[in-house]
């Protein structure tokens, strides 16, 4: 490098010769610009053959060189080829410089071994970066790890409590059936501390209060249902319950409105919260989740009787017989639908179908006495008073002591009076 910076240098020194040759009116600037060089680098001057100025000692320390600025008469003399030519060898002078192989012997060796420690230095720095990569892998490996057992041991502390839950859940039922209440009020309150998520001990342990009229601690342990499995809708159809048997219907149908949106989707919530509608008088609510029901679950038969009932209860015959009619082609064996689509056609007055009706449920079930004495009934309203006597006088035949056996003598009395006047 220090070589490269002489040979820059000594074609500065040319230069300035030049210079001195074209730029007669410069003597001043070019004397004092070779003042420098001879003071710079003397060798690298007299190498050049260039003159030593008047006064010139060797043992001076440098000046600056000239400032540019301080006079235009150098800038102006330099004409744009020098300018070029310096500056060509300035951008090869740093090519050069920067290139391998340039330079003295010694200059070549030490870039060589240079190069060469380099080379062996990077191997060992890709090692070193190997080995911490490896490392720290080898940390993320053992954090791992140390987390699956972690997670492990958690797993296994949960399973072994759920199953000191049930165990202690199980001997509470034991203590319920030997009528030792307290005893399992203490063992389910013991199953829900060792698992706090086992709903059937919350449940267990309400019920319990309810049954001892504890409604304060029935109250608070669906509470606390709720705070510890809060995605679970069932303590909240419970309070409402316990909230409408008080007579805090406000309350319950909070509570009732919040079941409501945590059931979205399950068929089962449906008569649950159709049945406490009704327990609150909103008979509006009631056909309205009963009308989702039917068509959440067209092929249901329990949704299509329970809205049935709810049209026969309103009055709605004619919707209460269709909804029977979908049960019974759902079911065929259905007699209970037989029998409550008889009894709507029977309130519309169309005692022929109603009798059809009872005539189908009897197929299924022949040795019916009720559907007999109903059927019975059903011939003396529409004026047919022979078969109507003909079928009370076989239910007396079967079962004369019976309950529908007594109400058929009766009528038969009533029915031999009338054929009498």
């Amino acid at each position: 490098m220090s070589k490269a910076i002489a040979g820059l240098v000594a074609v500065l020194a040319i230069l300035a010769c030049v210079q001195t040759v074209r730029l007669h009116r410069a003597e001043q600037q070019q004397a004092a610009f070779e003042n420098y060089v001879w003071e710079q680098a003397p060798e690298v001057a007299a190498a050049a053959g260039c003159t030593p100025p008047s006064g010139y000692d060797p043992g001076r320390t440098a000046a600056a060189p000239p400032d540019s600025g301080a006079s235009g008469a150098l800038d102006e003399a330099v004409d744009p080829a020098s300018r070029a030519l310096t500056e060509a060898i300035a951008s090869l002078t740093r090519t050069e410089s920067a290139a391998p192989g340039n330079g003295d012997g010694a200059s070549d060796e030490a870039a060589g071994s240079a190069a060469k420690a380099g080379g062996k230095a990077g191997p060992a720095a890709g090692s070193g970066r190997k080995a911490a990569q490896a490392k720290g892998k080898g940390k993320g490996a053992t954090a791992d790890s140390q987390e699956a057992k972690d997670t492990a041991a958690a797993k296994r502390a949960a399973e072994r409590a759920a199953e000191r839950s049930r165990q202690l859940f199980n001997r509470a039922r034991d203590a319920l059936q030997l009528g030792d209440f307290e005893a399992a009020a203490a063992l389910l309150s013991d199953s829900i501390e060792a698992d706090p998520s086992n709903s059937q001990a919350y449940r267990q342990l309400a019920q319990l209060y309810n049954k001892l009229g504890m409604t304060a601690e029935e109250m608070y342990t669906y509470e606390e249902w709720m705070a510890a499995v809060p995605e679970e809708a069932a303590p909240h159809y419970l309070l409402a319950q316990s909230y409408q048997r008080m007579g805090l219907d406000a309350e319950a149908l909070a509570e009732l409105e919040q079941f409501r949106s945590m059931s979205e989707g399950s068929l089962t919530a449906y008569s649950m919260m159709a049945d406490l509608y009704r327990q609150l008088g909103l008979r509006a609510d009631e056909g309205a989740v009963l009308q989702e029901w039917a068509v959440a679950a067209p092929d249901s038969p329990d949704a299509h009787r329970a809205l049935g009932n709810y049209y026969r209860r309103l009055g709605s015959y004619e919707a209460a017989v269709a909804e029977y009619q979908a049960v019974t082609q759902l079911t065929p064996g259905d007699v209970t639908a037989y029998v409550n689509m008889a009894n709507a056609y029977t309130q519309l007055g169309l005692h022929e179908m109603a009798q059809a009706e009872y005539l189908a449920a009897l197929e299924y079930r022949p040795e019916s006495l009720s559907i007999q004495l109903q059927l019975a009934n059903s011939y003396r309203r529409s004026g047919d008073l022979l078969v109507a006597l003909q079928t009370y006088e076989a239910i007396v035949a079967a079962e004369p002591g019976s309950r529908e056996g007594l109400q058929a003598q009766r009528a038969i009395d009533r029915l031999n009076r009338q054929l009498a006047a």
